[in-house]
Formats: C-alpha cells, sequence, structure tokens
C-alpha cells in the first residue's frame, strides 16, 4: 500500500485505490496488503507499542489521534518528539523539495522537507529515536522477520529477503507507498 494512498485513501500499492481502513484486500495487490500490515503492526517498534498508525490515525485525517503537540515514542514509549505528526493525506500531490523561482521553499517530505521522497520519509519514523526508535534497518528487519506475515513477505520478494535486511527494508518502505 502506498504510504500516500495507505494515508490519503488508506489504500495503496501503485494503482490501488483500496481503502485499507475498510478497502477490499481482493483489489489491492499483495505488496499493498503487507504495507496495510506494516502501517498497523506495532512490533516494529522498539517499545512494541507503536506503529505508523499511532500517529497517522485514519479516523483522524490520517493524523495525531490525540492533542498532544508531538506524539510520545522512542524505546520506553515516553519520549516526545520535536513535531506534531502531519496528516498524511498530503503525500499523494505533494513533490520533491526544490526553491521555487522567488527562492522559496516548496514540497519535500515532512514538515520541513528534510526527506527527498516518500519511500525516505517512509523510513524515517522506524529509526527515528524519539519514534519507533530501531537502532537499525538490520533491527526493524530482524522485527520483520518474526511477524505474522514474514511468510507473505518472503513469498513476494524471495526467501531470502531477511538476509538482505537493507533490502528488505527498501522493501517495507516501498509497501507503505
Amino acid at each position: 500500500m502506498t504510504l500516500a494512498g495507505a494515508l490519503s485513501a488508506c489504500g495503496g500499492g501503485g494503482a490501488s485505490s483500496s481503502s485499507a481502513a475498510g478497502g477490499n484486500e481482493a483489489t489491492m495487490s499483495e505488496a499493498a496488503q503487507l504495507g496495510q500490515l506494516i502501517f498497523r503492526d506495532t512490533s516494529l517498534s522498539a517499545s512494541g507499542r507503536q506503529a505508523c498508525i499511532s500517529c497517522h490515525d485514519p479516523d483522524h485525517g490520517h493524523a495525531a489521534p490525540n492533542t498532544l503537540a508531538a506524539q510520545l515514542g522512542g524505546a520506553d514509549g515516553g519520549l516526545q518528539g520535536g513535531r506534531s505528526a502531519p496528516s498524511l493525506r498530503y503525500l499523494a500531490s505533494n513533490r520533491a523539495f526544490a526553491l521555487a523561482a522567488d527562492g522559496s521553499p516548496s514540497g519535500g517530505f515532512f514538515w520541513d522537507g528534510r526527506a527527498a521522497t516518500l519511500q525516505a520519509q517512509a523510513g524515517g519514523p522506524f529509526l527515528n529515536p524519539v519514534e519507533m526508535a530501531n537502532a537499525s534497518t538490520a533491527e526493524m528487519v530482524t522485527k520483520l522477520a518474526r511477524s505474522a506475515y514474514a511468510a507473505r513477505f518472503a513469498a513476494l520478494y524471495g526467501a531470502d529477503i531477511f538476509s538482505r535486511p537493507d533490502d528488505a527494508f527498501a522493501r517495507a518502505t516501498l509497501a507503505l507507498q
């Protein structure tokens, strides 16, 4: 599922526009279905209590589900981030960061444009110490390999996918798109 689709329509997976919140899995690609599972999987965080959906709740416009200025995360779930979680609904129409003709910043991912691509934005929270707080892509992929859907992930991306953590992480973040 695309992060943009998962978040703007809660669907995704390239051309699919199914809703992750209530979409028909039969019309979603296998990658989109895996993205939907990854988006909701708290076991992929250091605390075991946080998932993408924790800060980007479909019932709240894919934004924070509470009134905190910034969400709590980190290894113990008690660290507050430095920014509020943006709604993910803007992602489908966003473009890469650039300076406009007048010199003003335009586009980019995250509030400050620090991610150049949607995929980079999707991967950031997994490694951010005040968000999902994995120490490395390898740590996150180890958790992914233990997930209830690991066999589906390996069937789609190859039996040896978990022995290639960087590739597995890239596939996981692409599945969120």
